[in-house]
């Protein structure tokens, strides 16, 4: 597998990334393996992102709404969104800063709701980063598709490409911002691992005055 994806979490305290799990996700990343993390569901508190979505090389992901929602929408982690909009980061959420103070989550995605598959048969609208986080991993699927690149090279591209919600720049609710897929793939061949400390690779670039 070149994409691996946990939905899966376990609300603690240390969110440092030394735990055992986070270690053997950041492992995993050293492999060359695409991690994608749910941050958790234990929002709206700060300091409440999940472990191993708290490891330092993986993809933490969180969840939004995937449009806007007339009324309230209550969660059993017991908060309540008040007429949410599209894109607005869900109550449930889980927030950073992490215990050594890293910014987390990585990354936003539809959360909620999203429709699933019963494993008794039918279909069930769900809320949780266990719906946003597969999202992200099928995406960095199709970037593999498009063009094969490093974990450190995927998760830079989407976090780049992200459309910045909340405070500017990366922050601890919605990260860098919603995925978009959209400038994902218009910008997937302008992002390459490379060094310019070759002359080869150094170009002077004249810009005329007032352009």
């Amino acid at each position: 597998a070149n994409v691996l994806t946990l939905s899966l979490g376990a609300s603690t305290e240390n969110t440092d990334g030394s735990d055992a799990l986070s270690q053997y996700a950041d492992l995993a990343v050293d492999q060359g393996k695409i991690l994608t993390i749910a941050a958790g569901n234990s929002g709206p508190n700060a300091s409440t992102i999940n472990c191993p979505g708290c490891a330092h090389k993986i993809i933490s992901v969180g969840a939004t709404y995937k449009q806007s929602y007339s009324g309230s929408v209550s969660w059993s982690s017991g908060c309540t969104d008040v007429s949410p909009a599209q894109d607005q980061v869900t109550c449930f959420s889980s927030r950073g800063p992490t215990a050594d103070t890293r910014t987390l989550p990585d990354i936003v995605a539809p959360g909620a709701l999203i429709t699933s598959a019963k494993n008794t048969g039918g279909f069930v609208d769900k809320g949780c980063t266990s719906m946003s986080t597969p999202i992200v991993a099928g995406l960095a699927a199709l970037m593999l598709q498009a063009r094969n690149m490093t974990p450190e090279e995927a998760k830079a591209l989407l976090m780049n490409t992200a459309i910045d919600l909340g405070t500017a720049g990366k922050d601890n609710v919605y990260g860098a911002g919603r995925a978009n897929a959209s400038k994902v793939f218009d910008e997937i061949n302008n992002t390459a691992r490379a060094s310019i400390t070759s002359a080869s690779r150094i170009h002077n670039i004249f810009v005329p005055s007032g352009s």
